[in-house]
């Protein structure tokens, strides 16, 4: 009786700890599944942002590109302040002269200049897409052929020349000065090479003078000893 009473409290030990034991691995295995959910949802959670922030940075990116292509009065003035070593603009400011789809012509007036007398401008500037900037020789609103209304005199106007097609000669402009301006016109002074025109047209000794122009932007003419349209 007392062996059978043994062996029965064995079976019930033996039970129990195979039991408890269950239990723990079942209770493992809960938290195992536990902390693979809540590693799915954080991955997901990832996952889900991802897109988001591409196009985000898409979106930024296109934007930065889109600044950067435009081509217009803003990106002319800082081209042209950066060829000047502009750093202050106080004191500066800028006008947009003319435009088109492939050039910006921009004109710089300096008030301490102003203040001293004359026209305070210092120079023309041509802004190209690329970035590049030159100094317009010759103002492109000078640009073009001009005919008197009784068509006796016409000046073809070009990138650095001015040619007088009465008297068929055509000089080379190395340098464009402002005398004179105000609201409605502006009086330019042409200098010309002088030796180059020799060279070209044979002439012996000779007086030169520079060519003045006095342009009206009111109704796009100009005026050289009489007032020309332009064609």
């Amino acid at each position: 009786m007392k062996k059978i009473f043994i062996l029965l409290l064995a079976c019930l030990c033996f039970s129990s700890c195979a039991s408890t034991k269950k239990n723990r691995e079942n209770q493992k295995n809960i938290q195992n599944n536990i902390t693979d959910n809540k590693k799915n949802v954080t991955d997901s959670k990832k996952n889900d942002n991802k897109p988001g922030q591409q196009v985000n940075e898409e979106d930024n990116s296109l934007k930065a590109q889109e600044k950067n292509n435009t081509f217009d009065s803003d990106f002319a003035i800082e081209k042209v302040r950066a060829y000047l070593k502009i750093t202050d603009s106080t004191g500066f400011s800028f006008t947009t002269m003319s435009q088109d789809s492939d050039t910006i012509s921009i004109k710089v007036i300096s008030d301490d200049l102003k203040s001293k007398g004359g026209s305070g401008t210092v120079g023309i500037y041509l802004v190209y897409k690329s970035g590049e900037v030159k100094e317009d020789v010759i103002p492109s609103f000078l640009k073009g052929t001009w005919r008197s209304a009784d068509g006796t005199t016409t000046y073809i106007i070009k990138d650095d020349t001015f040619q007088d097609k009465n008297a068929d000669y055509k000089y080379t402009i190395t340098d464009v000065k402002i005398t004179d301006e105000n609201d409605d016109c502006t009086t330019y002074e042409l200098d010309w090479d002088l030796d180059k025109f020799k060279s070209e047209y044979k002439t012996g000794s000779m007086n030169p003078q520079p060519i003045f122009l006095r342009y009206c932007e009111k109704d796009d003419t100009i005026d050289a000893g009489g007032k020309l349209y332009r064609q």
